[in-house]
């Protein structure tokens, strides 16, 4: 297998490998967005014929993602029903660890728990968030906020309750009439206009 290097001597990851496979930089050409540069020579490292069969090498090791995530399941409140603020897609529950010297000489061994951005991890770069969360953090967080919402409906009355939820309805009644009433009046302008 083919161990390439960084800079710093270290292993290149995937990633970089991937984004270097798929860079049209190396043929020439400048991209940016859906803005590109006419074809430059002194920029060209490969040609097209090879830039292209990269791409198909690539196309054909490509593995059918659904678009859903497999992991679904641990320890963590909102695993599954938690989504990037981003691009809306799911965040699925991904661990790391280490092992950690305790003072007293015993190995312990430490588990993170995050939420990953799974459209982020399977496309780098074409989402704009981060594509971690501490798990941690945003548990703690819907805690706190799911604990205050019980906390405000438990003290109110359920007159209270009915009468915040009737309001809303006639709100809601008037928005549709004020609607319809505009649209009318739109119609009629076109009808008097033919």
């Amino acid at each position: 297998m083919l161990r390439i290097k960084s800079r710093d001597g270290k292993g290149c990851p995937n990633t970089s490998l991937n984004r270097m496979i798929k860079n049209v930089l190396y043929t020439g050409i400048i991209k940016n967005g859906d803005s590109q540069s006419q074809y430059i020579e002194e920029l060209q490292i490969i040609d097209d014929n090879m830039f292209a069969q990269a791409q198909e090498i690539m196309r054909q090791r490509t593995q059918p993602h659904s678009s859903i995530p497999l992991n679904c399941k641990g320890k963590s409140l909102l695993v599954g029903n938690i989504y990037c603020a981003h691009c809306g897609n799911r965040l699925t529950l991904t661990t790391s660890g280490r092992n950690k010297k305790m003072p007293d000489g015993t190995i312990q061994k430490e588990v993170r728990m995050r939420y990953q951005c799974h459209y982020n991890v399977r496309h780098p770069g074409e989402c704009e968030g981060q594509s971690g969360y501490s798990v941690q953090k945003v548990d703690g967080i819907v805690d706190q906020l799911i604990r205050m919402k019980f906390s405000e409906i438990a003290a109110a009355s359920e007159s209270e309750i009915l009468s915040s939820q009737h309001e809303k309805d006639i709100e809601l009644a008037r928005s549709k009439y004020e609607m319809a009433k505009k649209h009318l009046l739109d119609k009629q302008k076109e009808l008097d206009g033919l």
